[in-house]
């Protein structure tokens, strides 16, 4: 046992479990919240008592870093010879020196970093055990002083054609100085430009999610979403749906279930979940499973509200962490990190940098080939996809693809994905997606809370029968949650069970997949996987079809005027209105913005409006 497990056991209850915690930045604060939840009344005093142990060590350590934690950790200089020598050996009969010296250079920068981490893992280094203790600092910026800060960009984001091979420790060249001048201008501008844009970007995230509050106490649904017991933290807190071993149905998940789920065998189990809650209006508290004070929302919570914040504030902070890496190269092309790959997600411009190529259709991938502009075409059963140049490709000749399965490295565009695969399932893209972003960049966002996110962003459908449906007319985009609240399914539908339903349209959710979902072989073995024995399908699609829009305009198809108002574009929201001769509901409404703007009734009947 570690002397700081010893230290830690001696300071908290015996009822909170110690075993498999990481004691860095995420265990501590994890176990903290376990305390909070069980012990509110000994958080303060805990708190305290390891804040002193921590300043007690600190000053009978009686340094923090030394300059043998600014020296390189490794044999740098055999590395750098080596890369070298694979250039000069590449760049013999090259076309384009320069980009065939900038891919390897950026196949080093990753191997560099990887090695000065590996290489002071489990040692004495004071500033990488700051880094990786998630206390101080980040890998790059690790690597940047004791190892070599590789490679930057200019202003434009292009690559500038040198390798830095000193440390910030060592010394800058002159010239390895000037590319760094690049990185330092543009850090300056963005930080002046993050604050606005991130917290424009969380009032978009709120305005999608404020129907989204807690109306009843259980929505009653069979249905779930699917979670792999790795993901303890992500678990903690949520109702499982199914029994597995000596884990009930019902139960809140916590370590004791957790241990329990893990003797049953099972790699994944279906918990309740805000993106399958089936509540008319708002969501279920079975659903919303435990908040941080470990209790169910009560009703009337503004549960999507509190997680559209608890999304902005690291998203604001990591548009100001721009500052800190100083135009440094991240070894790709392709951001995978960043506000401005979350504002990409989240708006899905027509325009779509770095997009990464999804199959159209299912078949076979017959050829692959060069394209004259650059890139690749790829024949599957008969239509050629395009991939952008410099992206991998993810699948090979003679592979069986189906719709909506990436093709090539890049950025996915959800919406294609709701295009080829449905609503549900481009809402589960859009919260792994944001999830693997937000991870990337340094930044926690929890799952639960990109589930209400993409429940309330990705609500659009297209009206297609002649009818309308749930009071829209034909071609209105409406909302999908309030469509499928009275829907009622085609009268060719029958239960099925998913194997036998495939190439069908699905009418009641399974999973994530969502109502006129066209069922795949992979989605219908997804969904005997995880328990479903039979589903209700049709050869008939729903009269409506799923739609993204960007989440500035998320709220347009609200059908309160008044509501609406709570949002962008007014004067274009008010006209409409007064042409369709829209109405406000003052009594039951579960968007606060009516009742506060008449001041009637505000905080009454919280049980059918979940309004405080």
């Amino acid at each position: 046992m570690k002397a700081v497990e010893l230290i830690i056991r001696d300071l908290i209850p015996d009822d909170i479990d110690l075993d498999g915690v990481s004691f860095d930045k995420k265990g501590i604060g994890n176990l903290m919240s376990e305390l909070a939840t069980k012990h509110p009344d000994k958080y303060r005093e805990v708190s305290k008592e390891l804040s002193d142990v921590g300043r007690e060590a600190s000053f009978n350590q009686a340094e923090t870093i030394t300059l043998a934690d600014m020296r390189p950790t490794f044999d740098k200089d055999s590395v750098i010879a080596r890369m070298k020598q694979e250039i000069a050996a590449a760049e013999i009969g090259s076309k384009d020196k320069k980009k065939t010296r900038i891919k390897i250079y950026a196949k080093y920068s990753d191997l560099l970093e990887k090695m000065t981490i590996d290489s002071i893992r489990d040692t004495s280094h004071n500033l990488g055990n700051s880094v990786i203790s998630g206390a101080r600092g980040n890998k790059g910026q690790l690597k940047s002083m004791v190892t070599t800060p590789a490679i930057y960009t200019d202003y434009k984001d292009d690559v500038i054609d040198l390798f830095v091979e000193n440390s910030y420790g060592e010394g800058l060249r002159p010239a390895e100085y000037l590319s760094s001048t690049f990185g330092t201008r543009k850090s300056v501008i963005s930080t002046k430009e993050a604050t606005a844009d991130a917290g424009d970007l969380a009032k978009q995230m709120v305005q999608s999610v404020t129907r989204l509050t807690a109306t009843t106490e259980d929505c009653g649904t069979n249905n779930g979403v699917a979670m792999g017991l790795d993901d303890v933290e992500e678990l903690s807190g949520r109702v499982l749906q199914r029994k597995y071993g000596d884990a009930m149905a019902g139960e809140v998940v916590d370590k004791l279930i957790h241990k329990a789920l893990r003797k049953s065998g099972k790699d994944r189990v279906l918990v309740r979940s805000p993106l399958t809650c089936e509540a008319k209006s708002g969501v279920c508290s079975q659903c919303a499973g435990l908040d941080n004070d470990g209790k169910f929302p009560k009703l009337g919570a503004a549960v999507g509200i509190t997680a559209a914040h608890a999304l902005g504030e690291p998203l604001t902070q990591g548009a100001l962490n721009v500052k800190h890496s100083g135009g440094q190269f991240g070894g790709t092309k392709i951001p995978t990190s960043g506000f401005k790959v979350v504002n990409q997600i989240m708006q899905s411009p027509g325009t779509y940098p770095n997009k990464a190529a999804l199959s159209e259709v299912q078949g076979i991938v017959e050829s692959i080939e060069d394209a004259p502009q650059g890139g690749k075409n790829i024949l599957i059963n008969g239509k050629v996809h395009y991939t952008l140049p410099g992206f991998e490709l993810n699948v090979k000749k003679g592979q069986e693809v189906e719709p909506g399965d990436r093709l090539s490295e890049g950025i996915l565009d959800v919406k294609d994905v709701i295009a080829l695969r449905g609503l549900g399932s481009g809402r589960h893209h859009y919260v792994d997606y944001l999830k693997e972003v937000f991870d990337n960049s340094g930044l926690y966002a929890s799952r639960k809370n990109l589930e209400y996110l993409a429940k309330g962003a990705l609500d659009h459908v297209r009206i297609t029968g002649n009818e309308g449906a749930a009071g829209y007319l034909p071609d209105d985009l409406a909302s999908y949650n309030s469509v499928v609240g009275d829907y009622s399914p085609p009268e060719d539908s029958v239960s099925k069970s998913p194997r036998d339903a495939v190439g069908s349209f699905l009418h009641s959710p399974a999973l994530h997949y969502s109502i006129g979902t066209k069922i795949t072989p992979k989605m219908a073995e997804n969904m005997s996987e995880m328990g479903f024995d039979s589903i209700l399908s049709s050869g008939s699609p729903p009269e409506f079809e799923p739609e993204m829009v960007r989440m500035r305009t998320t709220t347009l198809n609200e059908k309160d005027w008044l509501a609406s108002l709570h949002s962008s574009y007014q004067a274009h929201r008010l006209s409409n209105a007064a042409n369709s001769g829209a109405v406000t509901n003052i009594e039951q409404n579960n968007h606060f913005a009516p009742r506060l703007a008449y001041g009637k009734g505000f905080g009454d009947s919280v049980d059918k409006t979940g309004l405080l």
